[in-house]
């Protein structure tokens, strides 16, 4: 008798706990909080870029002349602002193959970026003497090296 009072108890309130619409409950802790840990974090990424950046250019020790490419490096690599969620937002109204266009269009424009800033760091490069070249090849893109290893 009194383990059925204890399983029908236990029952009930398993029921009741379920039973409770969503809507009642309101908003989950944790909803919307992607968007402002990826805006957190893109700012983090940008101060940090930032600080390498200006690590490598006291190791340089660029000339005058040098310092003119300098300017001219950093102002073509500098990230683009960071993607709006809101060019995503219509990605639902289309079908499979215009979302697929879509994509292959951000790609694109994606990889040109890339282009743009390789060549970029090519003409500063070519700028620098051989010792200044060794430092660059250093410290550059030392935070690529732990995935190397």
């Amino acid at each position: 008798m009194r383990f059925s009072n204890i399983y029908v108890t236990g029952l009930l309130v398993l029921v009741a706990q379920f039973s409770t619409p969503m809507a009642v409950a309101g908003p989950q802790p944790g909803c919307d909080q992607g968007h402002a840990y990826r805006a957190n974090w893109q700012q983090k990424h940008r101060a940090h870029a930032e600080q390498h950046q200006a690590v490598l250019h006291d190791k340089l020790t660029l000339s005058p002349a040098q310092e003119t490419a300098w300017l001219a490096f950093q102002s073509q690599i500098k990230a683009s602002d960071p993607q709006d969620h809101a060019k995503h937002q219509g990605l639902d109204k289309l079908n499979t193959l215009q979302r697929l266009d879509q994509m292959e269009a951000w790609h694109q424009a994606r990889a040109a970026q890339h282009t743009q800033r390789s060549q970029a760091i090519r003409l500063f490069y070519a700028q620098l003497t051989e010792a200044q070249q060794l430092i660059f090849d250093q410290y550059a893109f030392s935070h690529h090296r732990r995935y190397a290893e």
